[in-house]
């Protein structure tokens, strides 16, 4: 299962269930290059699919699977993002 968030015209965050894993890429891309940024944490199989919230400094990933419940922030610079 994988989901995936616009941020803005030139950010994405990409949510993907690998077995017990949750991996949570930061992608950003302009006209002259284009960046990734990766983290994975256990998590369990999902039971519903990601929430994304947005707040004025942070984006707040919500995980519901088998081993509970799980919140990732995001900052909305790139390159500082945190789980």
């Amino acid at each position: 299962m994988a989901d995936k968030c616009e941020l803005s015209n030139s950010q994405e965050v990409y949510i993907e269930n690998q077995g017990l894993q949750t991996l949570v890429t930061l992608a950003s891309s302009s006209s002259s290059q284009q960046q990734q940024a990766s983290a994975g944490f256990q998590t369990g199989k999902w039971t519903v699919p990601p929430t994304l919230y947005k707040t004025a400094s942070k984006i707040v990933v919500r995980i519901e699977s088998e081993q509970g419940q799980f919140f990732c922030p995001i900052a909305r610079k790139w390159g500082k993002y945190y789980e």
